[in-house]
Parts: structure tokens; sequence; C-alpha cells
């Protein structure tokens, strides 16, 4: 049951990229994703993107890593009892 649940996921995405590719304007989409525009790397509004995400997930990081710190020592205290 294990190997049919490991390898049936793999199977479905093999599949699936074969079919969409095989889509219309399915290159240009590859091709869009792979291949970056650099005139508009150096516009504003996609620094301004960056730095939001930039703000918006480096707390959280913070967060998790006190977080899992906190669980660990709580984890040893409660183990030693």
């Amino acid at each position: 049951m294990v190997y049919v649940t490991a390898i049936v996921p793999y199977v479905v995405l093999v599949i699936l990229f074969i079919w969409n590719i095989q889509l219309e304007g399915a290159w240009l989409g590859i091709r869009y994703y792979l291949i970056p525009d650099w005139k508009k790397l150096g516009e504003a509004k996609v620094c301004v993107i960056t730095a939001a995400r930039n703000v918006m997930f480096l707390p959280l990081s913070v967060c998790l890593s006190v977080c899992l710190s906190v669980r660990k020592i709580t984890q040893k205290v409660v183990d030693e009892f």
C-alpha cells in the first residue's frame, strides 16, 4: 500500500505535465516563466513588491524559530518529569 501512495502522485504529475504541454499556447507560458523580462525588473513596482514580501515573511520566520526553540525547551522540561 505504501508503494501505491508514494508512486501514484508522481505518475499523476507526469501525466498532467504531458497533457498540459500539448495544449495550445503552452510553450508561450513556459517561455514567459523561464525567460525574465529584464526591462520590468528595473521598475519600482517590482522593488516595492519584493520589499513588501520581505517585510511580511521576516517576522514570520523569526516567530517560527522562537516557537520551535520554546517547544524544544518545554519538551525537555516535560520529559524530565
